[in-house]
C-alpha cells in the first residue's frame, strides 16, 4: 500500500500523544500545586485531593500516549 494513504492514521497517532503528554504534564504540575498550597489541610485532605483529580490526570495522559505508540505500530506493520 502507499504511505499517503496512512498520513491521517500517522497524524492522529501523533496528536493521541501529545495530547496524553499535555495531560501528564498538567497532571503533575496540578498534584505539586496541591501539595504545596496545602499548608494548612491534613494528610489526608490532601492525599484525597491528589488521588480524585491529579492521578486520574495523569493515567488518562499515559493512557492517550500508549494509545498513539500502538496505533503508529499498527501502521507501520500494516503495509507489509
Amino acid at each position: 500500500m502507499n504511505e499517503g494513504s496512512y498520513k491521517t492514521a500517522r497524524n492522529l497517532a501523533g496528536l493521541s500523544e501529545f495530547v496524553g503528554l499535555i495531560f501528564c504534564v498538567l497532571g503533575v504540575v496540578s498534584g505539586f500545586n496541591s501539595v504545596l498550597n496545602s499548608g494548612e489541610l491534613e494528610g489526608t485532605l490532601v492525599l484525597h485531593i491528589l488521588t480524585t483529580g491529579c492521578f486520574p490526570t495523569v493515567a488518562g495522559g499515559l493512557l492517550l500516549i500508549v494509545a498513539g505508540r500502538i496505533l503508529r505500530v499498527v501502521i507501520d506493520n500494516s503495509g507489509e
